[in-house]
């Protein structure tokens, strides 16, 4: 293993909206495969997490403020008999989730690991047991965390029962001494209905969430039930989101708003579209923690110009519909509000010919895959729906074979302001941009640096706000992994 004992530290003396940044870059950390990844966790007393990993090696491992590593620790998983499913990490505290897989049951397990990745205890703890028979499909599961990181939920549906309609949970908390399981009864009255999300509260309350869709093909839905643990999961009405005729919903994104005690629904809607990327306008509803009914449901159309800015065309048109946005981050306003962020995405296919037979015709091609991460949507909204501001951030990223790791963006939010981060160019000479926007929409945009000043290929969509003024980005570049921190100093 390669390293180089250097790091280099500049403090930057240009103001970036009144704001000095202080960039700090790692040494080499590791030599890395080409199919691995890597997610920075957190951070906790000064020392900042990450996890490496690939389909059969997990590594955790922390750096100083220098971002020199301090340790390094392989999870301690049997490749042949376990898989890994999860690492959760909250202030200075793992939980490792695993599975172990037999030919009639797989058994959840979770580790609970101290700030130096040591096991607290010398045997995992079984969160559930899934019986199945020889030869069926093992179980996929999922997982969903409170706002206060002080309950998790792991939840799945039984791939070999779907007409059962069960789905699965097992709660438990950060030391998992309380943990309790069971299991839901979903309403699928027609099969037009499907699970969509679950969401869990602060206080360890469940909601279920389950559409009811324009089609089979499970597309534009037109209502949405929310089932609730506090009722033991028997009155699936009990909230309930209808939409206008002829109206149809996709991207729809729930968020709990414990501060107000409400849930938040926002998404994209589209008038009689036959495509689960169309959109019109925004849909935004709330619903109190405890009324079958949403308080607000808004319906707002984008304007023709706001479509053609988008798109980039000179004149504007009433028919047209953006058709390749995700909408990605949700972020609650105090006051009952929500601001997100959507991105547009998609993939296209480039067929090549290398073989022909002695007719001319191809008789090998090889199919390669092209990701597109393009434009971002920005847009605040007022707790009645109305949109408060709205802005777009021009981009435009295409790589094949990367899978587009080092595509799309990250967001830090300070409180007062939020900055997105970004490659300019699919490149390891790309500028890093960084746009910053205020709480009233007011926008700017700034070059910070150059990847080739400091020997990095960043990967935004993998970093992470570590604290109010702090982010973290890696880079894998010519197959070392190397860390940036970006911090601004505002406390």
């Amino acid at each position: 293993m390669r390293k180089l004992y250097f790091f280099i530290l500049l403090f930057s003396h240009c103001a970036l909206n009144g704001l000095a940044q202080e960039i700090t870059v790692s040494p080499v950390i590791e030599s890395v495969r080409r199919n691995e990844a890597v997610e920075i966790l957190g951070a906790y007393k000064e020392n900042i997490y990450s996890h490496l990993y690939d389909n059969n090696d997990h590594r955790l491992m922390a750096h100083n403020a220098g971002l020199r590593m301090m340790w390094r620790r392989e999870l301690p998983l049997d490749r042949r008999n376990f898989r890994f499913e999860k690492l959760l990490y909250d202030r200075g505290r793992f939980q490792l989730i695993y599975s172990k897989r037999s030919r009639q049951s797989q058994i959840i397990y979770g580790l609970p690991m101290n700030a130096d990745g040591i096991p607290d205890t010398a045997h995992a703890v079984v969160l559930d047991t899934m019986q199945k028979k020889i030869g069926e499909n093992f179980f996929d599961i999922s997982f969903a965390e409170s706002d206060d990181k002080k309950h998790v939920v792991a939840y799945w549906i039984d791939p070999n029962n779907f007409d059962k309609n069960e789905l699965y949970y097992v709660i438990f908390d950060r030391q998992f001494q309380s943990i309790k399981k069971g299991r839901v009864k979903l309403p699928f009255v027609e099969k037009r209905a499907a699970f969509h999300s679950l969401l869990i509260g602060n206080r360890g309350r469940l909601y279920v969430v389950i559409a009811e869709y324009k089609s089979q093909q499970k597309e534009n839905a037109v209502r949405f039930w929310i089932m609730t643990s506090g009722n033991n999961f028997r009155d699936y009405e009990h909230m309930e989101i209808k939409t206008e005729s002829n109206l149809y919903l996709n991207n729809v994104r729930f968020k709990i708003d414990n501060l107000n005690e409400y849930i938040n629904v926002v998404g994209f809607y589209t008038e009689g579209s036959t495509s689960n990327r169309a959109a019109e306008g925004i849909y935004f509803a709330r619903i109190p923690f405890h009324s079958s009914r949403a308080e607000v449901s808004y319906y707002e159309a984008f304007s023709p110009e706001f479509i053609a800015r988008i798109k980039g065309n000179r004149k504007s048109s009433k028919n047209s519909k953006l058709y390749s946005f995700i909408i990605d981050k949700v972020i609650l306003r105090k006051d009952g509000g929500l601001l997100f962020v959507a991105e547009s995405f998609y993939k296209t296919y480039r067929t090549t010919n290398y073989l022909y037979d002695i007719y001319g015709f191809p008789s090998y091609n090889e199919s390669t895959v092209i990701y597109h991460f393009d434009e971002l949507i920005v847009v605040s909204l007022h707790p009645n729906g109305k949109i408060h501001w709205k802005n777009i951030i021009v981009k435009n990223q295409s790589s094949n074979g990367d899978y587009g790791r080092y595509s799309s963006y990250q967001m830090m939010n300070s409180g007062a302001f939020l900055k997105i981060f970004f490659n300019e160019k699919i490149s390891s000479r790309s500028n890093l941009i960084e746009y910053t926007i205020d709480v009233n929409g007011k926008m700017s945009r700034e070059v910070l640096f150059n990847s080739r000043s400091y020997n990095v290929y960043l990967m935004p969509q993998y970093g992470r706000q570590v604290s109010v003024d702090e982010i973290v980005f890696p880079s894998m570049k010519k197959s070392e992994l190397r860390l940036l921190k970006l911090n601004y100093h505002l406390n």
